[in-house]
């Protein structure tokens, strides 16, 4: 609350999560003569660790001074990790102008899946097709782990909108 009343309104909450298959952890497991992997990511939470660290500490430079998201203000983070031991941060970002219009979310914000031929290529749509989609549930998939009572705890499928819409308290 004291941050809130010093700075104002938050811009943005920014979850930066690890990917065990990062090519710099891979890179870094032991294999035998044959090239068959003897480790996991599993088995080197120090470089799942290191790794993280790294990467995250690479993003903030472009929040902080290359403004990537507005003229940067103040930020909180704090690093956390998961059941499955995988680190991942929360940052709070306060920026001089943040996103408050429908238009101005819509210009940092996307919610599509990348075209193969575009930016990223096929890369980019494999990351985003196999972690940041909601698995079918419902009737087509009782037994998916969001289902609770029959209906799914997040409320999926939701509506699809060509436009961002706000709900302010």
């Amino acid at each position: 609350m004291a941050i809130v009343r010093t700075f104002g309104k938050l811009g943005y909450f920014i979850t930066f999560t690890a990917n065990p298959h990062w090519e710099e952890i891979d890179a870094e497991l032991l294999t035998d003569d044959a090239g068959v992997p003897m480790q996991t990511w599993r088995d080197r939470p120090d470089l799942v660790a290191r790794v993280f660290k790294m990467k995250h500490d690479s993003m903030m430079p472009d929040l902080k001074t290359k403004n990537v998201l507005g003229e940067y203000v103040a930020h909180v983070s704090v690093i956390e990790y998961q059941k499955r031991g995988l680190p991942h941060s929360h940052t709070l970002l306060w920026v001089k102008q943040p996103p408050n219009t429908p238009a101005r979310i819509d210009d940092v914000i996307s919610a599509e899946i990348p075209d193969v031929n575009g930016p990223g290529g096929q890369l980019l749509h494999d990351v985003v097709t196999t972690n940041l989609i909601h698995r079918p549930c419902g009737d087509v998939n009782p037994k998916s782990p969001c289902m609770r009572d029959g209906f799914c705890k997040s409320r999926y499928p939701k509506p699809l909108s060509d436009t961002t819409i706000l709900h302010l308290i």
